[in-house]
């Protein structure tokens, strides 16, 4: 009987010596779970030279929008000849261009077109910068040169009997001014407002000329009459840009730049006689209404 007992008791330990043995050799191991990297949020960033032969490093989003307008193509580097059409790699490619060099960072060509000048804006306007290629991509159109259209109906044409010869001075003439939004904490604006013209040929600037200041009131937040002063242009000007420029005066304390964007005007429109009237050129927060006379003297 005691010997069945002892017998007994072995059996019972060896069978839990097996059972915790294989306990043992069935426990998974501790391996460390790998941490898949986070994908990098900020937008890929490519080579886009343009036609012109200007090269720059920019996010593949804005160079898109040349290559889309047939103004340039994504390239390996700024050294590299410009691939052929079918090579231009979709937005979805991965490509990582070295950093670029110094010289490789030259401003942008090319031209934004925001449609028929009208009294509410428009006009086609050449690019500098990124930023402006960013607004193009939201408000305009991207192009190679800008398009001319048909006369609107306030554009006034010279008569038959004027000279062929080529006007040599714009006369600009201020009849508006209106704050949109407060300009001051306290108060009225202290509107300074005066017209910045460039001429071009060629797409190379030619003169760079300021008006006199047509308007200067302090605590105002409406203007109407007529005021004008007159710049001296290029004969030989393709393209000329008009800039209103306000400055609300805040002296002694900063002066704050409040100027709209500005109108591009065509060749077409750069003839002795010719007038555009009722321009309006305003931000969100102030508008300026002005006509614009082409003559020689």
């Amino acid at each position: 009987m005691i010997i069945n007992r002892f017998l007994l008791a072995i059996s019972f330990s060896l069978a839990l010596a097996f059972i915790f043995s294989c306990s043992s050799d069935n426990e998974e191991p501790n391996i460390p779970q790998s941490t898949p990297s986070s994908d990098s949020s900020a937008e890929q960033r490519v080579f886009c030279k343009q036609n012109s032969g200007a090269c720059l490093d920019m996010s593949i989003s804005a160079c898109m929008e040349l290559v889309n307008a047939g103004v340039a193509q994504i390239v390996s580097n700024c050294d590299a000849p410009p691939p052929s059409s079918s090579s231009v790699p979709s937005s979805s490619s991965q490509v990582q261009p070295p950093p670029p060099s110094s010289s490789s960072r030259v401003t942008i060509s090319g031209y934004c077109d925001y449609g028929p000048i009208t009294e509410y804006g428009g006009g086609c306007f050449p690019m500098a910068t990124e930023d402006d290629l960013v607004n193009c991509a939201a408000w305009g159109t991207v192009v190679n040169s800008c398009p001319v259209r048909p006369s609107s109906s306030s554009v006034t044409q010279p008569s038959s009997s004027s000279a062929a010869l080529p006007p040599n001075a714009l006369e600009i003439t201020l009849t508006a001014y209106k704050e949109l939004s407060p300009l001051d904490a306290i108060g009225y604006g202290d509107p300074r407002i005066s017209f910045r013209v460039r001429d071009y040929a060629e797409k190379s600037l030619q003169g760079d000329v300021t008006t006199k200041i047509l308007l200067s009131r302090d605590d105002i937040t409406e203007w109407a009459g007529t005021v004008r002063d007159t710049v001296t242009i290029r004969t030989f000007a393709d393209s000329i840009i008009v800039n209103p420029i306000v400055i609300d005066d805040d002296s002694p304390f900063n002066d704050e730049n409040v100027s709209p964007p500005g109108v591009y005007i065509l060749k077409s429109n750069i003839r002795d006689g010719v007038s555009t009237n009722n321009i309006e050129s305003k931000n969100d927060k102030v508008s300026v209404t002005y006509r614009l006379r082409f003559f020689r003297r």
